[in-house]
This record gives C-alpha cells, structure tokens and sequence, in this order.
C-alpha cells in the first residue's frame, strides 16, 4: 500500500534537508586552508604504532583518542590532502542532521522534527565544525545517534535490542570523540534514567542500564590517559575566563548576528502552531539539556580552569530545535508547513552566506596564505616572519624558509639589508613594531582569521599602500614631576572616537633620557566600562621603547579593540584612559616630553567565527 500524500512530502522534504546540509557543508572544502589545529592533528598521525600514538598523539593533547585514532588510520589510507582529510567529517555532519531528524520525531512529530532539521543543517556552528577535521563533527555525530536511540527508548519505548546497542556505541563514541560531548552525553543518560525509573518498566530499567553499563566499560581502557589529561595538563591557559558578556554573544551568533532568524522562527512557529499535552515537560527537558553543560562549563571555565569555547557549545545544539519543536503542531497544513520551512531556510542559509560570510571567513586562514603571500613577493628577497611551527610549514612544501616570531624583540635586528621585503603575520603589537622600525612602507594587508598578513617594504615603492592611520590627540606632557605615581594624559568614550571596533588604538610617548635611575616611566592604554577595568595594557620606556636619538626615545602600546567589544552599539558603555605612571612612585630615569593617540584599522576576520561582524 503507497504512503499517503503528506507523508511522501515528508519524505521529499527531509531529503532535500540533508542535501541541503551536504552542499552547505562540501561548498567549503575544495578552497578553505587547513586550520592550525588540523595541522597540528595531522603531524600526530606519523606514529608507527598505537602505543606511541597514544603516548606521544594523544596523552599531551587534551582529548581522548577517538578521532585521532580514527585520523591515523584515516591518513594512511587516503593520505593527507586537505579534502580527503576532511570528507568523512562533512559526512558525519550530514548524517547528524539527519539522526536529529529520528529524534525529532520521538519527542514530537513529522513538522517538528523536519524544523530541527533543518536549523542543524543551516546552523553556522554547525556547518563549520562539520568541515574540520577535529573531534567536533564526530561528537556531534555521536551525540545525535545517542540522541535517536535514546529518543526510541525513552520516548517512544520501542524495545528493540538494536535500540539498546545504538545507545550503547553512541554513549561509547561521545566518550571517545570530546570531554564536552561526553559530559551532554552522560547528562541525557541520567535524564532517560530518570524518566524510565518514573515512568517506565523494570525490564526497560535494567535493559537501559546495561547499555549504560556497557559504553563506561568500554571506555575503561582510556581512563589513564584521561586521568592524566584532567590532573597533568595546565588546561588552556591562552583562554580566558567567560563573563556574562559571553553567554549574550553565545546566543546573538545562534541567530547568526542577524534579527532575520529570530523572526523567520517566530513566522514558522506560527504558521506551524499546535501545543500537545506533554509539550511543557519534554520543552523543559530539552531546554535544561542544552543549558545544563554550557552552566558546568562556564561554572568550571571561572572557578577551575578556562575550557569553555563556543566550539564545546555545538554538542549541545540539537537540543535547541527540540525545544522549539514542542510549539509545532502536527496537524497543520502541508502548504502552510513548507512555506514555515522554506522561510527558515531562506533565512539561515542568507545571513549564513552574507550576513556572516561564512565562506570568505572560511578560506581566509592565515596559514595557508602567509606562505602564498611569500610566493607572490618573491620567496628569494623575502623574508618571513610567520607563527608557523616548522610541521606546519612543511606541510606547504617548505616554501618558507624561516619562522621567526617567537624570537622577535623591540631591540631586535633583523637585519634588512639582506631582504628589501618581509611578509609577517601572528605578530603581537610589539613585534609588529620591531619590524615596522625597519619595514615602515605597507604593500598590502590581507585580513584573515586569527592575523591579519602583512607585506612590508624597507624602502618606498610605486605600490606603496596607505596605513589609513588617523590621528585622534596630540599634546606635551605637563604635570608631571619626578615622585609622581600617576598622570592621566587623555580620556573619552570610545563612541566619540571610532564607529566602528575594528580599529587598533595605538598611543606614543616620547621621552628624553635623564639619568641611569632604576626606576621606569611606563605608558598605559586603560579601558573601563563604567568604573571598571577591562583591559590594560603597559609599556616600559627602559624596556620598550625605542632610540630616536643619542637623548630621545618612543615608548609605544597598541590595543585591538574587538578583543573586548563585541558590537558596535556597545562602543559607547566604553572609556580609554591614556596614562603615564610611574610603578615606584620614585625618580624615573625618562622625562616624558609629549604623546599621541591614533587609530589604525584591523581586519574584521580576526576573530569572525563567533562574532558579529
């Protein structure tokens, strides 16, 4: 007997969902670089054996074997490429997609489930991940296959031993793919152990305890390495901790930064109405297991150690669209559900593809561009100052030379004699400034994720490019006396400064050497929101700064301004405060004689996956 019409249409639907979600996510893989953490991944997958990938690849790495072991053996198959590398990633996200899709109809129905879908399919989040070959794609995947048998069992008490068994490796695999997917995994456990002990039977109870049983066993042989990697390591100590500014920017870039899908959501809803008799229970479910891991991680991000990135938020996703599946009917009309859905789509993929321009951020990684722009400035009289580990460089076929950052410092020669050009990048302000001492002409600036890439000329050329610097202050220093622990020098709120926080602050002070006195004058950039500091940042003038002259000297510090704010309507909560201070409170060695503020502008992709941009 063929299938009713409405159930056909499903069908078709949740078809062109997940094509929708293949094109979305393989659209990036043929030009977007390797990140650093896929380069890192694979100078892992060169051990001879298990027991050395375990010990050299995966104790010291901070995540459990799964997928490292899954790349090693991955790559000695199909090799390293970039595409390869990453295909089976940009499978299992697909494939999640669809499994939220089975779990969607165990908590509601056919439209609420084709919703869920749809918004995993379009997400940003996880449409990135889903293209990198790191633990996301796979926990996602493994999440969501613990989700759908779990749904069966829980929701719908099916009680077929395959169900159980799917628990069971999904449950294993979240343990083995990301701590974070394992902490929403064990999470979602204990709340199926809950209901099924309330609700449920004896011999479902002991059947869902034995698949539980069965995923910890498996994950028994890990427990060292695990061990180790909570108590040994030092964690990530270049994150910060999360603030409550955070959690709001959590939620802005779920909705891509954009009020077209909050209200392309809303629309669907309404087009889609219908409220059933457990829908206020399985809402707050849902709601509690997305929340419940993103609270224990930002609870151990501020009281322990900073772990929290929006990168560990993706294993909680699928629980956002279950519960804005308890407001989707399923009696509403197939007319009026397509159009629901088609409104959805249109308004995630747009702001995905412009809003966000998801697949400009994409391509621009800086790794693979630095060395592009060495090879496009001529490799022979170029020299290279790129944060790339020699692994990294290699992968790109040795065409660099050299990696000098880490050695950089502002008394630094480098010597330009021998190259007329450098192209730099994952540079900090004050290498920067060493170079630009001996490179002052910009030839271009390309804007990538992480840096921005620099190419720099020692002397001036045709091609010369403005560093579109704009100068906001300029006076002498007056008031200062030897003894004097602190001098404002300059203070306004960022609004009245710039328009926009793409721009980088740079303040100097020229200072005249009058004694070999131990104590320093230092130059400070103070942000303040409100009475309260959120960021300085100092430089020494016995340490910093550099020699105009046989008796002058410039002291400088910068400050890239979406470090801190994250849109451009929070620039006016801002103040920067320029100030001269002595730490001593003592006879400095320096007399300050005058200082500037300027503004140079900062690429937007820096920082663009999770922000507005």
């Amino acid at each position: 007997m063929k299938p009713k019409g409405p159930v056909c249409y499903e069908g078709w639907a949740l078809l062109a969902v997940v094509v929708l979600a293949a094109a979305l996510r393989a659209a990036a893989l043929p030009a977007s670089p390797l990140t650093f953490d896929e380069l890192s991944a694979l100078n892992r997958v060169g051990y001879d054996s298990l027991p050395d990938l375990i010990a050299g690849g995966v104790r010291n790495d901070g995540h459990p074997a799964g997928v490292q072991l899954f790349l090693w053996l991955w790559c000695r198959l199909v090799g390293t490429g970039s595409v390869v590398v990453r295909l089976p990633f940009v499978v299992m996200g697909t494939a999640a997609v669809a499994l939220v899709y089975d779990a969607g109809r165990s908590w509601w129905n056919h439209r609420a489930a084709l919703l869920a879908a749809l918004l995993v399919a379009t997400s940003q989040q996880a449409v990135y991940y889903s293209c990198l070959a790191r633990p996301y794609a796979a926990g996602l995947f493994a999440l969501t296959l613990t989700l759908a048998a779990w749904s069966r069992i829980v929701m719908r008490r099916q009680q077929s031993w395959h169900h159980y068994a799917l628990l069971a490796l999904g449950l294993a695999l979240c343990a083995y793919s990301h701590y974070y997917c394992a902490l929403v995994a064990a999470l979602t456990a204990i709340a199926g152990l809950i209901i099924i002990a309330v609700e449920g039977e004896p011999k479902t109870l002991w059947r869902y305890l034995a698949a539980c049983l069965a995923a910890v066993v498996t994950f028994v042989p890990h427990l060292p390495s695990t061990l180790h990697q909570m108590f040994d390591l030092q964690g990530l100590e270049w994150l910060g901790k999360p603030t409550p500014e955070w959690l709001l920017q959590y939620v802005r870039y779920l909705c891509h930064f954009s009020w077209a899908v909050p209200a392309a959501l809303v629309a669907a809803v309404a087009l889609m109405w219908g409220l059933g008799p457990r829908s206020g229970r399985r809402m707050a479910l849902a709601a509690s297991l997305w929340l419940l891991p993103i609270a224990v991680g930002y609870a151990y991000s501020t009281l322990v150690s900073p772990t929290l990135q929006t990168s560990v938020t993706l294993f909680a996703l699928p629980f956002v669209p279950l519960a804005i599946g308890g407001m989707v009917g399923a009696e509403s009309r197939w007319p009026r559900a397509a159009l629901a859905l088609a409104t959805v789509a249109v308004a995630m993929t747009a702001t995905l593809i412009w809003n966000r321009e998801h697949y400009k951020v994409s391509r621009e990684s800086y790794l693979q561009r630095s060395v592009e722009a060495v090879v496009a400035a001529g490799s022979e009289q170029t020299l290279s100052l790129i944060a790339l580990r020699p692994d990294h460089l290699a992968y790109y076929g040795d065409v660099v030379g050299s990696s000098l950052s880490d050695f950089i410092r502002p008394q630094y020669d480098l010597n330009p004699s021998l190259y007329p050009l450098v192209v730099c990048s994952g540079l900090d302000e004050r290498q920067l400034r060493a170079v630009r001492k001996h490179y002052p002409y910009l030839l271009e600036r390309r804007e990538c994720t992480t840096t921005d890439i620099l190419t720099l000329s020692r002397d001036p050329r045709p091609d010369t490019a403005s560093w579109g610097t704009r100068l906001l202050t300029r006076g002498e220093v007056s008031g200062w006396e030897d003894g004097c622990p602190w001098l404002p020098l300059f203070e306004a709120r960022l609004d009245s400064l710039t328009t926009s926080r793409f721009v980088e602050l740079h303040a100097a002070l020229q200072v005249a050497t009058v004694s070999e006195a131990s104590n320093d004058v230092r130059l400070a950039l103070q942000l303040l929101r409100g009475d309260k500091t959120v960021d300085w940042r100092e430089s020494s003038a016995a340490e910093q700064s550099f020699a105009t002259s046989d008796s002058t000297a410039i002291v400088e510090v910068a400050h890239l301004l979406q470090l801190n704010v994250k849109r451009r309507s929070a620039l006016k909560r801002y103040r920067l405060r320029v100030v001269l201070f002595c730490p001593d409170g003592a006879e400095a060695g320096a007399r300050p004689l005058g200082y500037s503020l300027d503004l140079r502008p900062a690429g937007r992709y820096m920082y663009a996956l999770d922000e507005e941009l």
